[in-house]
């Protein structure tokens, strides 16, 4: 934070050096003390609106930044989860009529499942809506991989070791999503990545 600020160091010895020049031509020449007081504000003011430019142009930038990582972020998870457009919240026959008949499906831990290969899909069979998508990270490239875990960072909403499933978990808030990584080990590489329904593994 302290090296933002260091162009501001200049500008006050520049003000410091120009006043003291100025009192001593005051001084000196006996110089009108008006016209004194009038160049040295003047000289304040243009360094003023200097600084204050400078502060503007630091508040776009890290506003730019802001927004440069968030469409970052999103775009990311997009492209993992929702090229094929199929949503959390569609409907099962959306998910059958875009993406055709699974390669499996079945029941797991009291939902409905259809597993494509690449990506699974679950559905709640109380709505018949898709509430998680599943990739396996072996299927992700690690480049890309490595990209979207460092879009999560700072968005983390819990990290715990799930004794049933014998598993490290991550879960990141992301827009009106969750989304979950599942490792071994809390430092080992991912093995799925989730995207779920706000709150579906944290209720």
């Amino acid at each position: 934070m302290r090296k933002q600020w260091l162009w501001m160091v200049p500008l006050v010895i520049i003000i410091l050096f120009f006043s003291t020049f100025l009192s001593f031509s005051y001084a000196s020449n006996d110089t009108d003390p008006s016209i004194l007081n009038v160049t040295e504000k003047d000289l304040i003011e243009r360094t003023t609106k200097i600084i204050d430019k400078k502060i503007n142009e630091e508040k776009i930038k890290a506003n730019r930044s802001a927004s440069n990582k968030e469409n970052k972020e999103q775009s990311y998870i997009e492209e993992l989860f929702l090229q094929n457009n199929v949503d959390i919240g569609d409907s099962m026959d959306k998910l059958y009529s875009k993406m055709g008949n699974p390669n499996e499906e079945g029941m797991y831990e009291g939902g409905i499942y259809a597993d494509y290969g690449k990506e699974t899909f679950f559905i709640n069979p109380d709505t018949n809506k898709i509430n998680a998508i599943a990739l396996p990270a072996e299927k992700i490239d690690e480049k890309f991989l490595s990209e979207v875990e460092n879009s999560l960072k700072g968005n983390v909403i819990m990290e715990a070791f799930n004794e049933m499933e014998n598993l490290w978990l991550e879960i990141y808030d992301w827009k009106s999503y969750n989304v979950m990584i599942e490792r071994k080990e809390q430092k080992s590489s991912p093995i799925y990545i989730w995207l779920t329904e706000d709150s579906l593994f944290t209720q």
